[in-house]
C-alpha cells in the first residue's frame, strides 16, 4: 500500500492540506487477498483497476479488469478481492466539492470564461503563477 494523499494505518501521504481531505491509495493485493477499509461515508470513492482484477462489489458477476473503474455508493467499508494473479488499484475518496466543471483539452476550470483565460495565459506562457 503507497499512501499518496491521507492517513492509512498511521502512515501519512506528502499531498497534505487539500480542502477535499481526499484519501488516495495505491492498493497492491496479492492473488486471492481481500482488503477492507473504512471510509468516511460523505465523501465520494472510487476505484481504478491498473493490472489484474478484483471485485469491487458483491452483486457484480465479474471482476473488474485492467483498465476498469467503479463508483462507490454511499456506505461505511469499500470492500475488495483480488483474482487469481492479484490486483492494482488506485482508490480515492474525498468530499464532493459540488462545483461547476468546465473543460477542455488538459485543463479543468469552473466556467468557460475561466478556460478562455486559461488558455490565453496558457498561449502567453503566463499560465503557471
Amino acid at each position: 500500500m503507497k499512501v499518496i494523499a491521507g492517513i492509512f494505518r498511521g502512515v501519512q501521504g506528502p499531498a497534505q492540506d487539500i480542502i477535499a481531505d481526499p484519501e488516495y491509495l495505491d492498493v497492491d493485493m496479492p492473488g486471492n487477498t481481500e482488503f477492507i477499509l473504512t471510509v468516511n461515508q460523505d465523501h465520494t470513492v472510487f476505484a481504478y483497476v491498473y493490472e489484474g482484477e478484483a471485485m469491487m462489489d458483491e452483486k457484480r458477476t465479474s471482476p473488474l479488469q485492467n483498465g476498469e473503474g467503479a463508483l462507490f455508493s454511499k456506505g461505511q467499508q469499500i470492500k475488495s478481492k483480488a483474482g487469481s494473479l492479484g490486483a492494482r488499484f488506485i482508490l480515492i475518496s474525498g468530499k464532493p466539492i459540488r462545483e461547476p466543471i468546465a473543460w477542455r483539452g488538459p485543463i479543468v476550470m469552473n466556467s468557460q470564461e475561466e478556460l478562455d483565460i486559461a488558455f490565453r495565459e496558457f498561449r502567453t506562457g503566463t499560465f503557471i503563477k
